[in-house]
């Protein structure tokens, strides 16, 4: 019985591995995907209310194999007059790093990544509302931060649709902790080449 049980697991493992196989042959890697979107960026304030940025993003991903990728993403988000005060905010992220994928499903692939790199704040907000006694900064840089992920569906070989969702983090001058959490959902296109 014994021999029984470790012949079939034996039999099991090699189906496993010989469908693996055939699922990687049946579904190539581009070389490179260029994605580009509408985005909602939503933020907290420092008093503890928020507020929604519109834009967009867009973002090239070259794959180094099925699973692996390294990824550039730039969005740029505003607000014309953010309630109370009525101050307008634009925001820009310039963020890059690793994606991982996986694209073992006929028509949806999945993928999360890590991202670092730089802000940029500017609006009436900094140019006007902070509070009175303390110098405006001016349009300001900052570190940024996004961990997220999402889902394409694929329409075809070289073109989807992408929903993405994560958290962006960045340490502007805000008065209070200088610290910025956000939430940034995406909805567009991806376009796939080098297959």
């Amino acid at each position: 019985m014994r021999r029984f049980a470790l012949q079939l697991a034996l039999v099991m493992c090699l189906s496993a591995v010989s469908a693996a196989a055939q699922t990687a042959r049946t579904f190539s890697t581009p070389l490179v995907e260029i994605t580009g979107g509408y985005s909602l960026l939503r933020s907290e304030t420092v008093a503890g209310s928020g507020f929604n940025l519109h834009g967009g993003s867009v973002s090239i991903a070259a794959n180094v194999n099925n699973w692996l990728g390294f990824v550039g993403d730039f969005g740029y988000y505003r607000n014309k007059s953010i309630s109370p005060a009525g101050f307008g905010l634009n925001v820009s992220s310039y963020t890059f790093g690793p994606r991982v994928s996986y694209r073992g499903f006929e028509h949806f692939s999945l993928f999360a990544h890590q991202l670092i790199g730089a802000a940029h704040a500017g609006g009436t907000l900094y140019t006007q509302g902070f509070a009175s006694g303390t110098a405006a900064p001016g349009p300001v840089n900052s570190f940024a931060m996004a961990t997220g992920g999402g889902l394409d569906y694929n329409l075809s070989r070289p073109l989807g649709i992408r929903a993405q969702g994560e958290w962006l983090y960045t340490t502007f001058p805000n008065g209070a902790s200088s610290r910025q959490n956000y939430v940034r959902f995406t909805l567009g296109a991806v376009f796939r080449f080098g297959y």
